[in-house]
């Protein structure tokens, strides 16, 4: 009986082990790399959305060319017409909240007047009915420069770590000679590494 017991835990507890060890096959380890702590493979949250956000509104407030259209605007803050951001990537992206997410982080910096791309096309419509009935045009009031930008997305897979990297990339363009005076490109690169087990 002592044997028959021995045995009998014996077999237990290597199921018990076979099980572990299953287990630990299907486990992978998510993590994103110079950004902020999050574990979403293949997707964009919030959280991304806000620091790509502020991070291209810092880049183009602080640059020089930025100081030189603030500065040919002296009694009026400067136009900026922000155009809807463009996905090129696999993932269904909410742009318009990113679109939104500039134009608000741009209000708030106290230095440009930020408007959609719906709202400049009606400015426009504006313009041209004002000139019909021969009234006093307001050109300062049309944005001078286009904020424009779009999302790509790159897929490398080595050995058991697959790698998705999306690129933000913004740029600054004038709006009468379409001439581009400033541009800023962002990665959030993101890993997932499957255990040895895995599938």
């Amino acid at each position: 009986m002592i044997d028959v017991a021995k045995k009998s835990f014996s077999c237990l507890c290597l199921c018990l082990v076979g099980t572990m060890l299953a287990l630990s096959g299907c486990v992978t380890d998510s993590k994103m790399i110079n950004t902020a702590p999050v574990t979403t493979l293949n997707d964009i949250n919030i959280q991304d959305w806000n620091q790509i956000a502020e991070d291209m509104t810092s880049s183009l407030l602080s640059s020089p060319a930025w100081e030189a259209i603030a500065s040919s605007h002296k009694t009026k803050k400067p136009v900026l017409k922000v155009s809807k951001i463009i996905n090129k990537t696999s993932q269904n992206i909410d742009t318009d909240m990113l679109t939104q997410r500039i134009i608000a982080v741009l209000i708030n910096s106290g230095k440009v007047t930020a408007i959609s791309e719906d709202e400049a096309a009606k400015q426009a419509s504006d313009l041209e009915r004002f000139a019909r009935d021969d009234q006093e045009l307001k050109v300062s009031d049309l944005p001078s420069h286009t904020l424009s930008g779009k999302i790509i997305e790159t897929k490398v897979t080595s050995g058991n770590v697959k790698q998705v990297t999306f690129t933000f990339q913004m740029s600054l363009n004038t709006v009468k000679s379409k001439s581009q005076v400033w541009t800023d490109v962002k990665d959030i690169t993101k890993q997932e590494q499957h255990s040895r087990f895995g599938l």
